[in-house]
This record gives C-alpha cells, sequence and structure tokens, in this order.
C-alpha cells in the first residue's frame, strides 16, 4: 500500500503498541511524541497505516486520513472485515496530545 504513496521520502510508522499493562497510561502518546520530534525536526512527512481502533490516537496529532482499505477476512479463513486507515501527517502540524 506505501507504494500507492511514494513513502520514500516520509518516515513510515510501521507498528505502534502498547502491552496491555501499560495501556491508558500515556506509553503510545510518549512514543508518538518522539516520533513527531523526529520527523518535524527532519521536515518530513509522517505516514502510517492504521487499524480503526487506532486511528482517533492519531488524528489528535493532526493527521490527515488520505484513504480507507476495506478487507474480507473470509479470504484468510476468518470471520467479518477489517478496516485500515492510510493517514499522513505533515511536518510541524500542531497537535493535541492526551497527555498536556
Amino acid at each position: 500500500v506505501s507504494d500507492k504513496w511514494d513513502t520514500e521520502h516520509m518516515l513510515v510508522l510501521g507498528l505502534l503498541c502498547t502491552h496491555p499493562s501499560y495501556q491508558n497510561q500515556g506509553a503510545a502518546n510518549a512514543l508518538m511524541d518522539d516520533v513527531l520530534h523526529i520527523a518535524d525536526n527532519e521536515g518530513i512527512k509522517v505516514y502510517v497505516e492504521s487499524l480503526g481502533s487506532a486511528t482517533g490516537l492519531y488524528k489528535r496529532y493532526g493527521v490527515k486520513e488520505i484513504d480507507r482499505l476495506k478487507f474480507d477476512l473470509s479470504k484468510a479463513g476468518r470471520e467479518g472485515k477489517a478496516v485500515m486507515d492510510i493517514i499522513i501527517r505533515e511536518p510541524n502540524v500542531p497537535g493535541v496530545p492526551m497527555n498536556e
């Protein structure tokens, strides 16, 4: 998917997870703060492929949803559907992290 959006000159956030023991304690926000600090200092965009449940976190940081992909999980032998949001954040866009 990232090939479609020419991510060669972007910081690609491949996977951001928080262990359940640390959820809702600001760990994901701390990780995002560090990632965005690097991107802002370098003047580069951030690209994220987000599962629907995590998109709210990224939206607090001023990202723009540029695409939404829907998957039929039955093709992988599972039930239901999955949604992946493709989001990009321009450098130096103000956000509203939860821990501030």
